[in-house]
């Protein structure tokens, strides 16, 4: 069994009979003595469908056995996107709808975690950072010194756009969250 405190996003939990995968989870603490609440985003793999819950930190969610396979990505195929798994070299096709909010940092020979089960894949996992060069920015007024000057960038390839500080330039290379999908470094 699972406590609530040690569900992270992108983890597969069963409740209910049915698996769902853990799309943001935010602990708090209630009162001085409440203990702790965690805010929890399901989407029910079966359905799609998304579901809020508020389960307290020690509430426990039964164990999901998952086989992981390490792939590569290769190319999209319409809706799917094809992984060539590293051990056996067979193909994976993998709907867009997996794959999520993180598709805009996909790039080809990426390696990443798919993780199934009972044959069936149920979460694609990206590293915790990926490396990407900006394609494109604005030019931010100059003098502006009150603080944290943020403006929008696109990425490579994808035209995914994140907010990055004010000194990031056209051809940078960045670091990126692939969790938060915010800027955590420029790289040299």
């Amino acid at each position: 069994m699972k406590e609530a405190i040690d569900c992270k996003p992108g983890q597969i939990i069963k409740k209910d009979g049915a698996l769902h995968v853990v799309r943001s989870w935010y602990p708090h603490k209630i009162g001085d003595r409440g203990g702790i609440l965690v805010d929890m985003k399901l989407e029910n793999l079966d359905t799609g469908s998304i579901s809020m819950i508020q389960p307290r930190s020690q509430d426990k969610f039964e164990d999901v056995v998952l086989e992981r396979k390490q792939v590569q990505y290769s190319y999209p195929d319409g809706e799917m996107y094809v992984f060539i798994d590293k051990n056996t070299f067979d193909q994976i096709e993998i709907n867009e709808t997996l794959i999520g909010d993180n598709l805009g940092f996909l790039r080809e020979n990426m390696e990443l975690d798919i993780f199934f089960h009972d044959g069936r894949a149920v979460s694609v996992v990206f590293p915790t950072f990926v490396e990407m060069e900006i394609s494109y920015t604005e030019n931010v007024a100059r003098g502006d010194t009150s603080g944290k000057v943020m403006k929008k960038a696109k990425l490579e390839d994808s035209g995914y756009e994140i907010d990055v500080p004010s000194f990031c330039n056209i051809g940078d290379r960045i670091k990126i969250d692939t969790r938060t999908h915010e800027y955590v470094e420029r790289v040299k």
